[in-house]
């Protein structure tokens, strides 16, 4: 026998889909998203509305949203009616929301919840990329009044704004729609006057 041993070297090519990418980008940040509903009291009627989606941002539950959410109902004078906010999470756990602060150059208000919750894992802050931004990208936007629905696209123009164009279809984007690119990256979140252009995403 041969004193040295041969050495084989075995090289693996792994093929990557984009479907999987998506995919995977989903289910990463799908546990990431609060449904955000608007609650009314007028008399004895008690009403729930959706109001928009929002984004965990910390492990301590603050949520950003859009800020048309809050107090945009208004009565026969045309005075705000008072509301209070529900928050339902990926695992279906409702807690009550307060509202922690906004910022009204942005358009972005700040949710924090209310109460204890028995689940460790039910405040789930996203990774962020909006540095790794190109033109042409793909990305992905998670949206849905009832449950998640997505629609994918790219970027089209990034605005000397600080406002990220894409080519998604604008009928699958809410209120507070986050979308983030196939590394399962947020990077931006629909909010503010760019709600009437659903196509338009802040950072």
């Amino acid at each position: 026998p041969s004193k040295q041993a041969a050495a084989v070297v075995t090289r693996e090519t792994v093929v990557v889909k984009a479907d999987d990418l998506v995919i995977a980008a989903i289910e990463k940040n799908s546990k990431s998203v609060v449904r955000i509903k608007e609650v009314t009291s007028v008399g004895a009627e008690r009403t729930e509305t959706f109001g928009g989606l929002g984004l965990i941002l910390s492990k301590e539950g603050l949520i950003a949203a859009d800020i048309g959410i809050a107090y945009r109902q208004d009565d026969s004078t045309g005075n705000p009616i008072p509301e209070s906010y529900l928050g339902i999470f990926a695992d279906g756990t409702a807690l009550p929301l307060d509202v922690a602060f906004a910022d009204k150059d942005a358009g972005l208000l700040f949710f924090k919840p209310l109460g204890t919750t028995t689940s460790a894992a039910l405040y789930l802050p996203p990774s962020l990329g909006i540095a790794k931004l190109k033109l042409g990208q793909t990305v992905v936007a998670l949206g849905g009044a009832l449950t998640n629905t997505v629609s994918t696209g790219i970027i089209a123009n990034i605005g000397t704004e600080s406002v990220i164009r894409t080519d998604i279809r604008s009928d699958d984007v809410v209120s507070g729609s986050v979308f983030f690119n196939l590394s399962g990256e947020v990077v931006g979140i629909n909010a503010g006057t760019l709600v009437r252009t659903p196509q338009m995403f802040l950072p």
